[in-house]
């Protein structure tokens, strides 16, 4: 798998931010436990991730190296890398997307984790977040999910129609 795919699997996977994702070394990735510990973060509290199927089998393959500690490393120069502007902006060319920024990453993962889970809370402990107002901001719903949510009112008392609520 290509780097920016793999870092893009990362993203999508964990939430992680960009810098954490590029500062991420070996010694923080429990695979036999699938875990991620995330340190050095934004609020100043570190966050332990679980690692999911997709992310794992990638992360199983991803070769070492003697040198580096980094999970993410340039092979040209054997050290980590700091930035992907130009790597990001060429996947998104090729694949003709526009105003998508790596960070939109961390949204979809709240987005469907929320979707998936329901569960503010949680969302909120993976992307580290001191204040579950800011994960509200971060985990958007999709129309279908709303509606289902709605549908969930079906067939209870007093939602037929000409039905008077009390």
């Amino acid at each position: 798998m290509r780097l920016t795919s793999l870092l893009r699997l990362t993203g999508f996977h964990t939430g992680m931010r960009r810098g954490e994702i590029l500062g991420l070394t070996w010694d923080r990735v429990d695979l036999k436990h699938r875990l991620i510990r995330v340190t050095g973060t934004k609020s100043g509290r570190s966050r332990v991730i679980p690692i999911n199927d997709p992310l794992l089998d990638e992360l199983r393959r991803l070769p070492r190296h003697l040198t580096t500690d980094y999970v993410f490393w340039n092979q040209e120069t054997e050290t980590r890398f700091v930035s992907l502007k130009k790597a990001w902006a060429t996947v998104l060319c090729k694949a003709k997307i526009t105003n998508f920024r790596f960070h939109d990453l961390r949204h979809t993962f709240a987005s469907y984790v929320q979707m998936g889970l329901g569960d503010l809370r949680a969302t909120q402990v993976l992307l580290g977040h001191a204040d579950p107002r800011m994960t509200q901001r971060y985990a958007h719903l999709s129309d279908e999910r709303l509606r289902e949510a709605v549908r969930t009112l079906n067939g209870l008392p007093g939602s037929g129609t000409g039905q008077a609520s009390g």
